[in-house]
């Protein structure tokens, strides 16, 4: 038997394996072993997804331009029309968040004549929403 083998078998000074009745006296020999043991609590479900169409037909793009816009229109005093709802899109912060795109005209006397219309605008919107699910 080689010497290396032979100290491989001889327990109390072994050189490939450590004495277990001793801790390690080199900290960096020692390594940590993950516990399974512990219980972690089951995460919450994930929200539901946002529909792109609402149970009326209405679109969400439509939605969210629309309330952006009546939102603009009592805060500022004017009075813009919706000419295209463009794209939407929500992302999950602190609640959920809408960003849309969409293209109003301004009305000068009322937006039903027709007669008035002038070029349209480009809008961006966010849009929080802190409903609970």
């Amino acid at each position: 038997m080689c010497t290396e083998e032979k100290s491989y078998m001889d327990s109390s000074k072994s050189r490939f394996l450590p004495s277990f009745s001793e801790p390690y006296a080199d900290p960096s020999k020692r390594r940590f072993v993950p516990s399974f043991s512990v219980r972690h609590p089951i995460p919450p479900p994930i929200p539901r997804p946002i529909p792109v169409v609402d149970k009326d037909g209405t679109d969400v793009h439509h939605y969210c331009a629309k309330m952006a816009l009546e939102y603009y229109n009592k805060k500022n005093g004017k009075r813009y029309e919706l000419v295209d709802a463009g794209c939407s899109s929500a992302f999950l912060a602190p609640g959920i968040w809408f960003h849309c795109n969409f293209k109003a005209r301004p009305c000068r006397n009322s937006c039903e004549d027709g007669n008035e219309k002038t070029s349209t605008e480009l809008f961006f919107a966010e849009i929080h929403d802190d409903s609970k699910l």
